[in-house]
């Protein structure tokens, strides 16, 4: 297949604008969503900043946030701050204020941006002269710019009250709430006035809501200016994705977006490339889409035939980290590349948990997994030494941090793998530190850890939660009473739900400075071999824990596997929305994989449980479940849920014909010939308003279709079929049949 005439679907460049190629942040956009709506009730709102390291994807959830502000009914500006904006507070409150003068007159306010009132702001704020004739400007602030201006005083205090009373008349001829999007609020921490201000200003007004982003050292200072920031202000934090699952939707929404399939470019079955990626990206989406980007490259180009990772991909990342900034103002960097593979696996180990874990704690957890197969503690502290002295590392409280910001931490990341050694700058908490490192070991054996369970209390007893299962209490909810661990074991029943009983190794440490107990099963339960394989890998860690003073205990344990209708009904039952949407998540992807791989009583499971789980259905998923059941013949709960999807995707300003389509072949089943000919001509001319080579709308994974054969009504299934070509020939279909 010639991939040189797609564009490359990789933007690294830009954030993402499009809601349809935006992926994962589930937890976070509920958080948004939560409080957008709770300023559409209130009569204050409270504000929201997002905060996170840089290029970690906090643009890209600040347009998905004012996309959500705009579904909502909001009047929404968006304030892209430079850093001039920190040099004086009359221009940046000028920036603020003529960005929410503008998009209101855009809306309609004032009589919009014909009206004399915005035509008299532009004269005033363009001239510095004061119209004699003021009627046309209900506002002071335009006023007192003009004349500061006109007089070059610059640094001329701004006032609150007549600031307020401005933006009140402004959200009060517009009758709507405003929200405020601030990106790189970092430039405004050389200015701290301009925050205090900010802060005074909209601490109580009504009608209007604060987005600010920025990095983790914002907040500090917010708070220091702000000190009642925790009533004004919801922090949420934008890490790098942790799930694999994240750095997987990263990859392949963009090629879906454009049309091509993912197994095309990707062995999908294997996880080995996307694992790659992942470590190699630490989970940010703008390394992420860097290293796709060139991926693709290289296929259009015919350099390769798959997206994989080889030495040739490294140094092509690093040349871009290059070129894209100066090198010879980065003297840290020419030190790092001074070092051969032994050094920098050396840095690589100091850097693990970064400002986080000790020397000593590092060598712990080294030691009972490896004992001094890789590395002895005299030569690290040796290497540690010579970081440190040369302007390497810096060290703090016996833990290690790289001596350079983000740029130096990337680029050795890359030249480091470049050169066959690996780092990762990472600021993990001990206890991860040791499942990492736990995991990568038993994973290679064919031992899988306890599905989403990263640590757990060393005094959690997995045997005495799993009877919550089987206590027959309806007015007991599991999912809410017990910790999150109950869920994942749910998960694990589910996936296993033809077996009886669940084997579980259970692996608890205990040292100075760690306790905590996690779980590994073989993946397959039946292989006794691994149980024992498994066990011969942990009993050095037992005996070497032992030299140290610690403690690793290795037991098997075995659980009943509830029966699914049980489980199924838990899960309907359940008041736990975080679980029910972690369901979702996790069955829709296998709904979908397993009716394209012809596994069809495997999707119609999965689609039970998606239809137990019900919470707040995405139009997407409404048609995706409509479609099975209308492919099981299960009309009836099929219909419910395309008409559901047509109303969602309405409501979103999207296009609804897919769904519509797939009513029409519903109501040509039930023998509503003249209901689906309706249906069918409205989906075509939705689908007209769109960009007819958009594939967007058009491409489907699968579609069902009527057909005439002997005068009798068939159905037949398409893959891959065009949804306009499959709509109209369906539509040419019954009108040639006469109904």
């Amino acid at each position: 297949m010639d991939f040189s005439n797609y564009h490359n679907p990789y933007d690294f460049a830009n954030p993402v604008t499009n809601k349809g190629l935006f992926f994962g942040r589930k937890e976070e956009l509920n958080e948004i969503n939560y409080y957008l709506n709770h300023a559409t009730k209130a009569p204050r709102p409270i504000n929201i900043a997002l905060l996170g390291p840089r290029a970690s994807g906090k643009t890209s959830l600040l347009n998905m946030a004012e996309i959500k502000a705009k579904d909502l009914g909001f009047c929404t500006t968006r304030i892209e701050l430079d850093e001039s904006d920190a040099a004086s507070s009359l221009n940046f409150f000028f920036k603020l204020f003529d960005g929410i003068l503008s998009t209101a007159c855009t809306l309609g306010a004032f009589n919009g941006l014909g009206g004399k009132t915005y035509d008299t702001y532009l004269d005033i704020v363009n001239t510095f002269s004061i119209p004699e004739e003021k009627l046309f400007c209900p506002f002071i602030f335009p006023l007192a710019y003009a004349k500061a201006m006109s007089k070059e005083n610059y640094n001329v205090p701004i006032s609150d009250l007549t600031f307020k009373n401005d933006l009140l008349n402004i959200s009060a001829e517009l009758g709507k709430p405003i929200a405020i999007f601030f990106d790189e609020c970092n430039v405004l921490a050389k200015c701290r006035i301009h925050l205090e201000k900010l802060r005074n200003i909209f601490m109580n007004l009504p009608g209007y809501m604060l987005f600010l982003t920025g990095t983790l050292d914002l907040f500090p200072i917010i708070n220091d200016v702000f000190s009642p920031i925790i009533r004004q202000f919801k922090k949420i934090n934008i890490d790098e994705f942790k799930d694999k699952k994240e750095t997987e939707e990263c990859i392949k929404t963009p090629l879906i977006a454009i049309g091509i399939k993912p197994s095309d470019l990707f062995q999908y079955g294997r996880l080995d490339e996307i694992e790659e990626i992942h470590k190699l990206s630490n989970g940010r989406p703008y390394e992420i889409q860097l290293i796709c980007h060139i991926l693709f490259r290289r296929i259009q180009e015919n350099k390769a035939k798959k997206l994989k990772i080889d030495l040739s991909v490294l140094e092509s990342i690093r040349y871009e980290l290059e070129t894209s900034q100066d090198l010879r103002n980065r003297p840290l960097i020419d030190k790092i590349r001074n070092l051969n593979k032994k050094n920098l696996s050396a840095l690589g180990f100091l850097c693990i948990c970064e400002g986080i874990a000790t020397f000593d704690q590092l060598w712990e957890i080294e030691y009972i997994m490896h004992g001094e197969k890789h590395w002895r503690k005299d030569e690290l502290i040796e290497k540690a030494n010579y970081f440190i002295n040369s302007g390497i590392l810096a060290e703090n409280d016996q833990t290690y941090t790289l001596a350079g910001d983000d740029f130096d931490r990337i680029y050795a990341k890359y030249y480091a793998r470049e050169k066959g050694a690996f780092i990762q700058f990472r600021n993990l908490p001990l206890y991860l530190h040791w499942l990492y490192k736990l995991n990568s070991i038993l994973i290679r054996k064919k031992m899988d850890f306890f599905p989403g369970v990263i640590i757990a209390d060393e005094e959690m007893d997995l045997s005495s939660l799993a009877e919550k299962f089987l206590i027959n209490d309806s007015a007991k909810d599991p999912f809410s009473e017990g910790p999150p661990v109950i869920q994942t074991l749910c998960d694990l029943m589910i996936d296993k739900r033809n077996r009886k009983e669940l084997n579980i190794i259970e692996v608890q440490i205990s040292t100075s400075s760690l306790n905590t107990k996690s779980w590994v099963y073989p993946i397959d339960m039946d292989d006794v071999d691994l149980i024992n394989t498994c066990h011969s890998i942990l009993s050095p860690m037992i005996l070497r824990a032992n030299e140290l003073d610690g403690e690793l205990l290795v037991e098997d344990i075995t659980i009943p596997v509830v029966s699914i209708d049980k489980l199924i009904k838990l899960i309907q039952t359940t008041e736990n929305v975080d679980y029910k949407n972690h369901v979702i998540f996790e069955h829709e992807m296998k709904m979908v994989s397993s009716y394209l791989s012809k596994d069809k009583n495997e999707a119609k499971f999965h689609a039970t449980i998606l239809h137990a789980s019900e919470n707040d259905f995405g139009p997407s998923l409404c048609n995706n479940l409509g479609y099975l059941y209308l492919a099981s013949d299960e009309l009836d709960i099929a219909k419910n849920l395309l008409i559901r999807s047509i109303k969602l995707y309405s409501e979103a300003n999207e296009c609804p014909a897919l769904p519509r389509y797939n009513l029409s072949v519903l109501e040509l089943k039930c023998g509503n010939v003249s209901t689906a000919i309706e249906g069918l001509t409205l989906c075509i001319e939705e689908l007209k308003d769109k960009d007819i080579e958009d594939d967007k709308y058009r491409k489907c994974a699968c579609l069902i279709a009527p057909k005439f054969e002997n005068k009798n009504l068939l159905f037949e299934e398409l893959e891959e079929p065009d949804l306009f070509d499959t709509a109209q020939m369906a539509l040419d279909v019954l009108n040639k049949s006469n109904g």
